[in-house]
């Protein structure tokens, strides 16, 4: 259990897969309870079963007004010491021809939800942290990933404007995962390169061996989360290649070659 004194409950958004469950998992084993949300329900009961004393799973979608105020209610008024965005999609294909239901769940999901989950929970996170899982896509657009740059990068202004309208009450920080080895990673490499040029990107990353695991990431989610100091926490962006903090938290090396 962490030594800081932050409420020992979460909430974990996107748990079913990838970053989301292993964060989940890892904020469970160090002791918090976790409220993991995700829209699959097969997927969150298989969660829940590796550690069914810390985890509450619960089936609900970020991007519905009324899966929101579940979520609040679920907490039954308990103070929350961290909430993760874990959720997001990665539409592909170019701006020429993206469809208004695609850009609509993408912003739906990677902005709208984090800004009204965060007005929903903001009683309950006082004294707390929210963690947003950021992107080199925020700055970096690649053709046929532009919808997702777009939100990723709105995401990020809303970090920072948060953080400066709501931080004297709840601490607020970003992180980049890197190159995760996910199930989105894996719908970007299957892509048809005319609909997602960018593909190759992430081709070539994997062949020099530059991707992380979920576990690894989550181990520095569960850092910044239950080991830093809310002033540094808050104080900038972070990135799990920043070589700067690995002493601190990382074991082993960083990245993990592809489907180990």
């Amino acid at each position: 259990m962490s030594a800081l004194r932050i409420a020992p409950r979460a909430v974990v958004t996107g748990a079913s897969s990838g970053i989301g469950r292993a964060t989940a998992l890892a904020l469970a084993r160090a002791g918090l309870e976790v409220l993991a949300v995700a829209r699959r329900e097969p997927e969150l009961e298989r969660l829940a079963a590796e550690a069914p004393e810390r985890i509450r799973p619960l089936v609900a979608d970020v991007t519905s007004a009324d899966d929101r105020v579940r979520i609040r209610e679920a907490l039954r008024g308990e103070p929350l010491g961290a909430l993760v965005h874990g959720a997001g999609v990665f539409p592909r294909g170019p701006l020429s021809g993206v469809s208004a239901d695609d850009w609509r769940a993408a912003m739906a999901t990677n902005v709208d939800a984090r800004l009204h989950l965060v007005q929903e929970l903001a009683p309950s996170l006082r004294g707390g942290r929210v963690l947003f899982v950021g992107s080199d896509a925020a700055t970096t657009p690649r053709a046929g990933g532009a919808v997702y740059s777009i939100s990723k990068a709105a995401s990020l202004m809303l970090w920072r404007c948060l953080a400066v309208e709501l931080g004297d009450e709840i601490t607020f920080a970003m992180a980049k995962p890197g190159l995760v080895a996910t199930d989105m990673l894996e719908g970007s490499l299957a892509a048809p390169r005319d609909a997602f040029p960018a593909g190759e990107v992430y081709e070539a990353m994997c062949a020099r061996g530059e991707t992380v695991a979920p576990e690894t990431v989550a181990r520095f989610f569960r850092w910044l989360l239950l080991e830093t100091d809310a002033a540094e926490l808050g104080a900038d962006g972070w990135d799990i290649r920043d070589q700067h903090h690995h002493a601190r938290w990382l074991e082993g090396p960083l990245y993990t070659p592809r489907g180990r």
